[in-house]
């Protein structure tokens, strides 16, 4: 990313001429926003790529979707005169931003949604996570869509179970970035996500020593279809474990195993070793009594800043489990500081971050 951030106009070949080149950018939630280009061909495979990747959860052109998602860029397409009769006529979306879901707007969402009554939802992870913990506590019931599509944040195992058990249907995770659009996606059978191969020369590089037919690595990415900007074995930040044999779909696609998220919000212990910030805070959440919400923030390779959100059983006892979960996966070495707050803000993006390493 910092290549292209100071050299961005001498990665543009001088064929295309600046009227050719569509400008997009990244939300900038771990940094600097990225600027970059396509050329129209290339949007209109990614455009296609997408549609691919939704039929494979049923959602086909004019179904009606309820979208929860943050990204500025996103929700100003749906602004002007032109866009807002599209979506009566043809795109049938109901929009939602992600970077506000205090009380009144999850009301608001809970009305409209059930006036509206969407085939599909997509929506950032956490996000719909969010609104089902608030219906469930507010003991209020949402018709059920056909399927779900989940993306832009990593999906616990914990997030899937409260979705799919809320709602009484599938959820299926998609994996994509802003610079090359979806990398993969998972299908009916739910047996890992399909890499957009044809678009797409995706490699993950692990760490030395491992084994590389399944070890997690860094993923770099190639697109394979954008001439007015070129992103050749791009170092995404992103990690995951390649999956092995074929899938009982039937597609041939090549298949990841996993995403194990941002390799910044990767915690260090005090040897070195890298641990999942995601990972350690979804365990936080689902064993120790009394958390509602965990964040942990690390500005120096010796301690960890615990953020939590806890009622009334975060006793002493919930608080010697914790140390003894930062001991099994930090060592006896690192220490811990908790900060009790009243909530954990998100990203401008309307995305959630479980940690935030510093280092």
């Amino acid at each position: 990313k910092d290549d292209i951030q100071t050299h961005r106009q001498e990665l543009i070949p001088t064929y295309y001429q600046p009227e050719q080149l569509i400008e997009n950018r990244t939300g900038g939630s771990t940094g600097a926003p990225l600027v970059f280009y396509h050329n129209r061909e290339r949007l209109d495979a990614r455009q296609g790529a997408t549609l691919r990747h939704n039929q494979w959860a049923g959602y086909r052109v004019g179904s009606k979707a309820a979208i929860i998602w943050g990204h500025p860029g996103d929700l100003s397409l749906y602004s002007s005169v032109k866009a807002r009769v599209r979506n009566r006529l043809i795109d049938r979306t109901m929009l939602v931003d992600a970077a506000d879901m205090s009380e009144p707007k999850l009301l608001d969402f809970v009305r409209r949604y059930r006036s509206f009554r969407p085939q599909i939802i997509l929506a950032y992870a956490n996000s719909l996570a969010l609104i089902v913990d608030y219906c469930r506590d507010q003991d209020l019931d949402l018709p059920q869509p056909q399927a779900i599509i989940s993306s832009a944040e990593v999906l616990t195992e914990r997030n899937r179970q409260l979705i799919e058990s809320y709602f009484g249907c599938r959820v299926f995770d998609r994996y994509g970035c802003r610079e090359v659009s979806i990398i993969a996606s998972e299908c009916e059978a739910h047996e890992g996500l399909h890499l957009s191969a044809e678009n797409l020369y995706v490699e993950i590089l692990p760490s030395a020593g491992q084994e590389r037919e399944s070890a997690i690595g860094d993923l770099v990415i190639t697109d394979l279809g954008n001439f007015a900007f070129p992103f050749i074995r791009y170092q995404i930040g992103d990690q995951a474990a390649p999956l092995a044999g074929a899938c009982a779909c039937g597609r041939t696609l090549p298949r990841l195993q996993m995403i194990a998220g941002r390799t910044t919000d990767f915690l260090i212990a005090p040897n070195g070793s890298k641990v999942s910030g995601a990972a350690l805070t979804i365990h936080l959440v689902a064993e120790v009594p009394g958390v509602k919400q965990a964040q942990i923030v690390q500005r120096e390779q010796g301690r960890l800043i615990f953020r939590l959100v806890v009622n009334e059983r975060f006793d002493d006892d919930a608080r010697e489990l914790l140390g003894q979960k930062v001991e099994k996966y930090f060592g006896s070495d690192m220490a811990v500081d908790i900060d009790l707050v009243e909530s954990i803000p998100k990203e401008d993006s309307g995305k959630y971050r479980f940690s935030i390493c510093e280092l």
